[in-house]
């Protein structure tokens, strides 16, 4: 039954990572994005005006992004909050680092102690 959790786990993993990857990627590009029309303004020479409203939106879509990232980091500590209760080995499903989960997720009051 142990292989069969962590053979899922290892599935878990395959999914997970490249959508974190995805979200650092969109990240990156939506600031390039930003400084481009920044940069491309003066060249073009537009006034702020002009571009603000794209600069607007490009903000938003950074600030979701890292949202995003937030949702995305909250359900990886969960998956290791699940893999640390079936006693699964720590490694092996292709984290790039410490899999542990985050200071924000150790924080967490133990709720299981209020019933």
């Amino acid at each position: 039954m142990i292989d069969k959790k962590i053979e899922a786990g290892k599935r878990v993993a395959k999914e997970l990572f490249p959508t974190e990857h995805s979200i650092d990627a969109a990240i990156v590009g939506a600031a390039r994005f930003i400084i481009a029309a920044v940069e491309g303004r003066k060249d073009a020479r537009l006034t702020q005006g002009e571009i603000h409203p794209a600069l607007v939106a490009a903000s938003e879509s950074v600030s979701t992004l890292v949202q995003a990232m937030g949702a995305i980091a909250s359900a990886h500590d969960e998956v290791v909050e699940i893999r640390d209760r079936h006693n699964l080995p720590t490694k092996g499903y292709g984290c790039e680092y410490s899999c542990m989960p985050s200071v924000a997720a150790q924080q967490r009051p133990d709720l299981s102690i209020v019933s």
